[in-house]
């Protein structure tokens, strides 16, 4: 449900989009010196499910507790995660899955379960009621 945070989920990864791929040269200037840094911007949709349903999953590269690698190289078809702390944004009026910087990913072993791709989460819209 929208405003969801803090679950544990174990889920397979369906299908991967990386939607963002590039570098930035960000550059930072003062009078007494100068010096470019550079810094990569990779953001990647993913359909992931479980026994429940389906749900698109952004990943962005500086997210999670990750030492190996990033979230976005993660998101192979066929990998099974859990995933520790993730919560759902919303997205134009669509839940997305998501995971800031304090949520945790790791694959884990192969495990067989059946996904439902019957029912996509990301497919309902929801619209915002102001309260009166």
């Amino acid at each position: 449900m929208p405003g969801t945070e803090g679950r544990n989920l174990i889920v397979k990864v369906l299908n991967t989009d990386v939607v963002v791929d590039k570098s930035q040269n960000t550059e930072q200037q003062s009078y007494l010196y100068s010096y470019s840094q550079l810094r990569i911007t990779r953001v990647a949709e993913s359909v992931v499910g479980d026994e429940t349903g389906t749900i698109i999953f952004t990943a962005r590269h500086e997210q999670a507790k990750l030492w190996i690698c990033h979230v976005v190289d993660l998101m192979e078809p066929g990998n099974i995660l859990l995933i520790y702390g993730a919560k759902i944004q919303m997205y134009r009026g669509f839940m997305r899955l998501a995971v800031d910087h304090r949520a945790q990913i790791i694959i884990a072993e192969p495990v067989e379960f059946v996904v439902n791709e019957d029912c996509s989460k990301s497919l309902v819209e929801y619209e915002v009621i102001p309260k009166y």
